[in-house]
């Protein structure tokens, strides 16, 4: 486990110094083409097992909250060309700013075996980074059922709850056939509470937080997944493990791990890139409560009102969440 740091100085150079060029990189959709599969063989560098680790891209995540660790500093006129959730240039422009996704992180993890078996024994969130929750910008994306949970409003106009979108009409969450030789592949969903010392994966329960759409703490079971279970994985077979790092206290960067076996050999693969998470400014503690805008030095607020969305620019310090 990477030992955790903690800051001091600037927040940016710090995110830069370990970053690197991780910021500039497109999230890796779960259409995995041919430059995705090649890169993870390239990753992967054994015969035993390949590994590629991905960003979720889907309605949910990509229309969360984010926060940058220092205000934005962009002229009036060129807000609205800031790139908007559910486009390719979103997820690029959030991680060219070391921004993190308020309250949780999903990526996936799948492992495919060519020539002997392996037993998946565990998945680890090794953390790099951990410091207070990031307070220069916030990224304000109303929410649907959380947007009316967090400040007891309706949605706002012309938005569709990610939730309320169906699994025929969403993206798809399949892997290609080059990666999976027969069908789709059933994910194995885990969670870790990284507020937790030490943090260890357990089983997650998407049904446990009721309504509510966003991942919590309330989805994690208590056992340890892995002390319950040893996924094997056989030659031309593919394991597809979706998991989920939440917060409430911090700001943390991570690298996800995977340990498996093989003919008698323990390895471990670790990911190439880094995830950041992080928890709410001020007195946002909790996914369910009514954000606190005025902890943020600068605010910018998703326009729904239009048929075209866009950003605006919003005082933090008198914002009542419309």
């Amino acid at each position: 486990m990477a030992t955790a740091v903690t800051w001091s100085g600037s927040r940016r150079q710090l995110l830069r110094a370990s970053a690197g060029a991780v910021g500039a990189m497109a999230a890796v959709s779960f259409h995995y083409g041919q430059q995705a599969l090649q890169a993870s063989r390239e990753r992967a560098g054994s015969a035993d097992a390949q590994v590629l680790f991905s960003e979720r891209v889907d309605p949910m995540s990509s229309s969360a909250a984010y926060a940058f660790p220092e205000p934005l500093d962009v002229p009036t006129a060129s807000v609205q060309k800031i790139p908007v959730p559910e486009t390719s240039g979103y997820l690029p422009f959030i991680h060219a700013h070391d921004g993190a996704q308020l309250w949780f992180t999903s990526q996936e993890i799948l492992v495919r075996v060519q020539e002997k078996a392996i037993v998946v024994t565990n998945v680890t969130a090794d953390i790099i980074e951990k410091a207070a929750p990031l307070d220069g910008t916030l990224l304000w994306s109303p929410l649907g059922i959380a947007y009316r949970t967090q400040t007891g409003r309706s949605a706002e106009p012309g938005f569709t709850d990610p939730a309320s979108v169906s699994s025929t009409t969403g993206p798809k969450n399949t892997a290609s056939t080059e990666f999976v030789p027969v069908g789709d592949v059933i994910p194995i969903s885990l969670g870790i509470d990284l507020d937790k010392s030490p943090p260890g994966v357990t089983e997650f329960d998407s049904g446990a937080s009721g309504s509510f759409p966003l991942p919590t703490k309330d989805n994690l079971k208590g056992r340890r997944y892995f002390g319950q279970h040893a996924v094997t994985v056989n030659p031309g077979e593919i394991s597809n493990f979706i998991v989920t790092a939440v917060t409430t206290r911090h700001h943390y960067r991570l690298k996800w791990a995977l340990e498996y076996v093989t003919a008698g050999q323990v390895r471990r693969k670790v990911a190439s890139r880094s995830y950041a998470v992080t928890a709410g400014a001020g007195r946002w503690e909790d996914p369910r409560s009514a954000p606190d805008f005025a902890s943020y030095e600068s605010l910018l607020v998703l326009d729904n009102s239009s048929k075209k969305k866009r950003w605006r620019i919003a005082d933090p310090r008198h914002f009542q969440g419309r």
